[in-house]
């Protein structure tokens, strides 16, 4: 699980996958199965060869074509936003490396007792898979298809929680600390009421001169909710008055950004340009969210480093061949 930038990047903290399943609607992107190691009408899996073949060497073990088709079948139930990558033949050298690199830090990460967290993930996940499916007749229905059992995931939560808590000891609760001392910007959240004066369809000068006019009518008084519904080109906020309540600053563009960062609070600033137009902004609020409450967004980020860096530098030494069949 832990997807980076590239396609598949596995060893993912599910978990934060888990509220994206929870709103996924059924899946319509499952694929006829054909050749061996599936049901008919469920998603295509099969490497097409006998489960027995060996597709991958590495020190100290090998993988078959069935421990494989099994991996993509956990990670197809575990992470349904990267369903059409599993299903992608010209995908799948880099899930196996990752079931690689999964197997090595397990070996690594040894028996620590782990089962009442992974049965706490378990529960979370078998709520949140029945609500994607539609039901739990349908997602069992998914599972069997898939030639999975509850123990299978249950199995597999146990030893992804032991890899987890492997890579927790690389961090260290100081690092946390002057990780988010350096970036108090990604950790700033502001209430901010704007209207946009969109460019398209008008000129710069004409944006610039209508931001500028409602800029002023606020100054001297006027409501900017109500202006905001009369003029803003944002359909996010219009309608609610041009507000944005407790964002990210970093979610926005960089201009309107650095204005959220730096107007006084309670006080329109000067039209702000981006790509989209000009901005009358108004910050209502801003403040720097407390370590405690991102110090596991921070966590989460360490164990997501302290795992690429085991992918990016140890894993090819490790690996003796990979020996996947070509995509038909």
């Amino acid at each position: 699980m832990w997807p980076r930038k590239r396609m598949w990047r596995v060893l993912a903290l599910w978990v934060c996958a888990l509220f994206a399943l929870a709103g996924c609607a059924q899946s319509d992107d499952a694929q006829p199965t054909s050749g061996k190691g599936g049901d008919a009408g469920g998603p295509n899996l099969s490497l097409g060869v006998d489960a027995k073949q060996v597709v991958a060497r590495y020190d100290g073990g090998e993988v078959t074509a069935g421990e494989f088709e099994k991996y993509l079948a956990l990670q197809y139930v575990l992470n349904p936003l990267y369903r059409a990558v599993l299903t992608d033949p010209e995908s799948r050298e880099e899930v196996l490396r990752s079931y690689i690199a999964e197997t090595i830090l397990a070996d690594r990460a040894g028996s620590a007792d782990v089962r009442e967290e992974a049965d706490n993930l378990f529960d979370a996940w078998r709520q949140a898979f029945d609500k994607a499916e539609g039901s739990r007749k349908a997602a069992d229905q998914l599972l069997k298809r898939l030639n999975l059992t509850e123990d299978d995931v249950r199995n597999y939560l146990v030893r992804y929680k032991r890899i987890e808590t492997y890579l927790a000891a690389q961090v260290k609760e100081e690092d946390l600390k002057k990780r988010y001392a350096e970036r108090q910007r990604d950790f700033t959240v502001a209430t901010v009421r704007h209207i946009l004066i969109s460019t398209d369809g008008r000129s710069e000068a004409e944006a610039y001169k209508l931001a500028t006019e409602l800029a002023r009518r606020i100054q001297r008084g006027e409501d900017m909710a109500a202006l905001a519904k009369q003029y803003s080109d944002d359909p996010g906020s219009k309608e609610k008055g041009g507000v944005y309540e407790n964002a990210r600053v970093t979610e926005w563009v960089p201009e309107f950004q650095q204005a959220v960062l730096t107007q006084a609070i309670g006080k329109v600033g000067a039209p702000v340009k981006t790509a989209y137009g000009y901005h009358v902004i108004r910050v209502e609020k801003r403040e720097v969210l407390p370590f405690e409450q991102v110090r596991e967004e921070l966590r989460v980020e360490a164990l997501n480093e302290a795992y690429n860096r085991f992918y990016d530098k140890e894993l090819p030494k490790h690996i003796r061949q990979i020996a996947l069949p070509k995509p038909t």
